[in-house]
């Protein structure tokens, strides 16, 4: 059998009935929480003989966290002056720091017994000036499972313990309960105030729309409307309440109002439609979404109609529609490849002389499909261009070659403008593309042509050099050949006298006189006298050799014959490559024989004794040439280059010096027949004299005799 213990509190119930009563009384006067929980305090500081004591309100910060926010709580300042700040500030105080005795209560929710609170761990500090405290009770204040308080008493004389706590249970459950319905009503009062703020500011919404909007019941009768619909149907908010479409509008115009808001009871579904509804100018169109109203259990209640005018915007779709079809029908006449992009470099359109350029579809022309038919070597020299255009918004001007359909690429000239909205808003680039590519052909035609004239004028004025080097030493010549007869002449005469008296003098001294030998010499040199004066003649004696048909390979074969008879180089051998079937030319064959005699006399000269001379006929890039070399010393470039000047000679250190006239005369003399004589030296390796002509259209058929020789090597004995 278990025995129930008495409280030991139990004597002082009346004073805690008392205590609860007053504390009622205090609720039901009081006008507000903090008034109800003063009188609560002191009934509690009084009932349990506490020197302090406070009551609060467990609430919750933005994260989560409990605070305490006191409604009531005992003054502890020291004087009169911190007690009047202390009355007027200490309801509603907010203590957030809950390392403490009291914040043990809010931590864990469990009341709090420390007589001892110096020696406490969980004393924590207290506010400055805080009397000392010798003993504290802290009290979670519940309403069933909800904390919803705190009180807390101190300084008790004996302290407190378990029993004290059970005692004051039925005080401290009236004052969660006087926490809780405070709560309630708070909570009651702040949702009216926001319904109602609620209210208001959805009218206001409402009445600041610039679209109709309304409300009906399932009857279809206005429950509300906007400013914008008062206005517009000249109706008021009072006025149309209660009443449905027929009773408002005229028949036509509330036969498609009730017809459209049925349509979406029946559906319960959103409906978009179009309504014309008249205004002072003409119908206007509105563009309507009517939707049900359901309640939070999913109840339909009515419905509601947001109109908007669409009337300035559907006349500048029809103009902008209008305005598309001009353009589009100008563009796709134009002559011309016009192309449009937006402000992200993607293609967006292309006219129809772009289609039926490149062959392909709209689509496949658009975004960057139409890079595709670029040249790809224009590509990296095109791309740099565009989006240097794109970043700075300026014009641009290109040329690159694009594909046609036929599969060959022509060259275009692209220009590119800048678009922009009427806000300076970037919109992209608007461009037009021209076929230049016969341009470009005659652009290319052009280069060339005058690259021809330029090279023409360059050769013509090199030959004009050339001529009027060659007409100064004909000029020279031709003074130097009335000197050079007039000398021979005058010289010729004494010779003559010379050579007899010489003769005379023969006779008398005979062969195997002592100085005989002299007589013998002297008339050596007589002969080279003489010689040398016959020279003279033949070079600038007048010609008249005229043009017949000789042939290349025997005129070159009587030259060899006529100049080895004369030598007396016994050791040199003479190569001949001859080309079979070679062309007969018109010349003066004496010229040319005298031309041919001179080279092979310089060539057997630079061989001296031994060595080889070759020569060679043959016809090469229109021209028939004859070729005298030998593997001589060579001559040295500096020499080279004048060595067809009159008077200039090679043969300086010869025992025979020559009068420097042989090359100069045959040069002029090859050229006057329509030749010329090129020649190539090195020293130490030998020199190369080429005399060419070029080729006539008649070819030798007719010497059957001639003996065509392909090589052959002939020494002279």
């Amino acid at each position: 059998m278990t025995v129930l213990r008495e409280n030991p509190y139990s004597h002082l119930a009346n004073a805690l009935l008392h205590a609860i009563v007053e504390a009622q009384s205090c609720f039901i006067k009081a006008e507000n929480i903090s008034q109800s929980f003063d009188g609560v305090l002191d009934s509690l500081l009084t009932l349990t003989q506490s020197r302090y004591g406070f009551i609060g309100e467990v609430l919750h910060d933005e994260d989560g966290k409990r605070y305490l926010q006191t409604h009531a709580i005992t003054n502890i300042a020291g004087n009169e002056e911190p007690r009047k700040l202390y009355a007027q500030y200490a309801p509603n105080m907010k203590f957030t720091h809950l390392d403490n005795l009291f914040g043990q209560v809010l931590t864990s929710g469990k009341h709090v017994i420390s007589n001892h609170p110096a020696a406490d761990s969980r004393r924590g500090g207290l506010p400055k000036g805080h009397p000392a405290l010798n003993a504290f009770l802290g009290l979670p204040l519940y309403d069933g499972r909800t904390l919803v308080g705190m009180a807390g008493i101190a300084n008790r004389a004996g302290g407190y313990d378990e029993d004290f706590v059970t005692f004051l249970q039925p005080l401290l459950a009236f004052c969660g309960m006087v926490i809780a319905a405070n709560q309630h009503k708070q909570s009651s009062r702040h949702a009216i105030m926001e319904l109602r703020e609620s209210e208001a500011k959805l009218q206001a919404i409402l009445d600041g729309a610039s679209s109709v909007i309304y409300t009906k019941n399932n009857n279809g009768e206005y429950q509300n409307i906007n400013r914008r619909y008062e206005e517009l149907f000249n109706v008021t908010r009072e006025g149309i309440q209660g009443k449905t479409d027929t009773e408002v509008f005229p028949p036509l115009m509330a036969k498609e109002f009730q017809f459209n808001d049925r349509m979406v009871q029946a559906s319960q579904k959103n409906l978009i439609v179009e309504e014309n509804v008249p205004h002072q100018d003409g119908i206007h169109t509105y563009i309507s979404n009517k939707f049900p109203l359901y309640t939070h259990e999913g109840v339909l209640f009515g419905t509601c109609g947001i109109s908007t005018d669409i009337t300035d915007r559907k006349r500048a779709e029809l103009a902008l529609q209008e305005s598309e079809s001009r353009f589009r029908t100008m563009a796709d006449t134009a002559p011309v490849l016009i192309w449009m992009s937006d402000s992200e470099k993607n293609c967006t359109f292309v006219n129809r002389g772009w289609i039926d350029f490149t062959g392909r579809t709209l689509e496949q022309e658009l975004g960057n499909g139409w890079t595709e038919n670029i040249h790809p070597d224009d590509v990296p020299r095109c791309l740099p261009i565009c989006l240097d255009a794109f970043q700075t918004r300026k014009p641009f001007d290109m040329e690159f070659r694009l594909r046609h359909q036929d599969g060959e690429y022509r060259w275009m000239v692209d220009r590119g403008v800048p678009r922009f909205e009427s806000d300076g808003t970037f919109l992209g680039f608007i461009g037009t593309c021209n076929d230049i590519s016969q341009q470009k052909h005659l652009e290319h035609a052009i280069r060339r042509y005058n690259q021809s004239l330029l090279e023409e004028v360059e050769e013509r004025t090199l030959r004009i050099q050339e001529l009027e080097q060659r007409r100064m030493q004909v000029d020279k010549l031709a003074a130097l050949s009335q000197i050079t007869a007039g000398i021979a002449h005058e010289i010729n005469n004494p010779l003559a006298s010379i050579q007899q008296s010489l003769h005379l003098v023969k006779r008398i001294i005979p062969m195997d006189h002592p100085r005989s030998k002299y007589v013998h010499k002297i008339d050596q040199e007589i002969d080279r006298i003489a010689h040398i004066i016959k020279q003279m003649y033949q070079l600038y004696q007048p010609r008249h050799g005229h043009p017949r048909l000789v042939n290349l390979n025997q005129v070159t074969k009587e030259a060899i014959n006529i100049i080895s008879s004369l030598r007396k180089n016994k050791g040199v051998q003479i190569e001949q490559e001859f080309m079979k079937d070679m062309y007969d030319l018109p010349l003066p064959a004496t010229e040319l024989h005298q031309v041919l005699c001179n080279i092979l006399q310089n060539a057997f000269d630079a061989v001296e004794d031994t060595g080889i001379v070759i020569v060679r006929t043959a016809i090469d890039s229109g021209k028939a040439w004859i070729q005298v070399q030998d593997n001589g010393p060579g001559i040295a470039s500096e020499t080279l280059a004048h060595i067809f000047d009159p008077f200039f000679s090679t043969k300086v250190s010869k025992e025979r010096n020559g009068m420097g006239l042989g090359l100069s005369v045959s040069q002029s003399l090859a050229e006057a027949m329509g030749g010329k004589i090129h020649v190539e030296s090195t020293v130490g390796k030998g020199t190369t004299f080429t005399i060419a002509f070029f080729l006539p259209i008649i070819h030798n058929f007719s010497h059957q005799d001639e003996v065509a020789v392909s090589s052959q090597t002939i020494a002279i004995s």
